[in-house]
């Protein structure tokens, strides 16, 4: 079956469908036919006016893919309940346990196995799987960050990464050295009280600018869901471009920053206890000649900040990669594994 066409969701008479992202497969009832090819539908909790090219009966179970026009969301009928996705694939082991080692995870078979199972779960609810990254990244940074479940977290990252995130520029640097270290200052205090979803969601959307403002909102809640333990995440502002995250364990303040967090080019992680700062930074390869002079002259006005400091700094130098994958890995990578985090006072 497909949907000709449906208007915005409405619950309490407000429109924008929160909780709802492009590419989510909901289930549907029809509640009443409306008029000619015109159906009243209810799904996901929300009310839609739907006109749809095949007669529907009241009561029938649907199987509908939300999606984004110019003024509203839209449903798109891809089958009835019971109908079983054939197309959708569950990565090799191998894969799965490849991402989940170089985020930090330490998976038996059991986990392996249960990492496929909700995959194939959720596979149908995360939009294109063309797009970067895969859905086994997806679920992968869901689970580094102790979330392990529910289709609609993962619909909702996989909108996010794929589809809601900027260009970033290539070549603004992240922040400068002072604002660096006011930043990492400010990293225990943040996780005392970093923000967290709360009870009501975000106000409803009217429009798909709102609708992706709403939707950007909710997943930087999701990820900064138990901040303390797994790390503050964040966009900075136009003014300073780049996705930082930040936490504050043992004692130790510690810093990941990079340009992108899909495809980065260049990460800098720092790690501050007492007087005392640890920095790393790393670039990819893959666009060494636009790349190089930047990270040269970042890292050389970082150093000269630190050198003015009172700080005691151990610079690790800059790594070379060969792939924006390997920096991926590294800005999701749990805190607890990281190679940064062990800064003595």
């Amino acid at each position: 079956m497909k949907l000709r066409g449906a208007s915005g969701a409405s619950r309490s008479g407000r429109v924008g469908a929160v909780g709802l992202a492009p590419g989510q497969t909901v289930r549907g009832r029809v509640i009443s036919q409306t008029g000619e090819n015109r159906f009243r539908i209810t799904a996901a909790g929300y009310f839609f006016d739907a006109a749809s090219e095949l007669p529907l009966e009241p009561g029938q179970k649907l199987l509908a893919r939300v999606e984004l026009g110019q003024t509203q969301l839209f449903l798109r009928i891809i089958g009835d309940e019971n109908e079983r996705s054939e197309d959708a694939a569950v990565d090799d082991p191998a894969e799965v346990r490849r991402v989940l080692e170089g985020l930090g995870l330490h998976p038996d078979d059991l986990e392996i196995s249960e990492f496929q199972q909700r995959l194939r779960r959720y596979a149908r609810h995360g939009g294109s799987r063309q797009g970067e990254p895969s859905d086994v990244w997806a679920l992968a940074i869901l689970w580094s960050r102790g979330i392990r479940g529910g289709a609609d977290n993962f619909a909702l990252l996989s909108y996010y990464l794929r589809d809601l995130i900027p260009e970033a520029s290539p070549k603004t640097p992240l922040l400068p050295g002072k604002d660096l270290l006011d930043r990492l200052a400010e990293i225990h205090r943040e996780s005392e009280t970093a923000p967290t979803p709360t009870a009501d969601p975000p106000p409803a959307a009217s429009s798909p600018d709102q609708f992706a403002l709403a939707r950007q909102r909710e997943a930087e809640q999701l990820l900064c869901r138990d901040s303390s333990s797994f790390g503050l995440y964040r966009q900075l502002t136009s003014h300073t471009p780049g996705f930082v995250q930040t936490i504050h364990l043992s004692g130790c303040s510690h810093f990941r920053g990079a340009d992108h967090p899909v495809s980065p080019g260049w990460l800098l992680e720092a790690a501050q206890s007492g007087g005392r700062i640890k920095t790393r930074w790393s670039y990819t390869t893959e666009d060494a000649a636009s790349i190089d002079p930047r990270v040269a002259a970042w890292t050389q006005g970082f150093r000269s900040v630190l050198r003015q400091s009172e700080l005691d700094w151990d610079d690790e130098g800059i790594v070379e990669v060969d792939n924006s994958e390997a920096l991926r890995f590294r800005f999701w990578r749990k805190w607890e594994a990281d190679a940064v985090k062990s800064v003595s006072a």
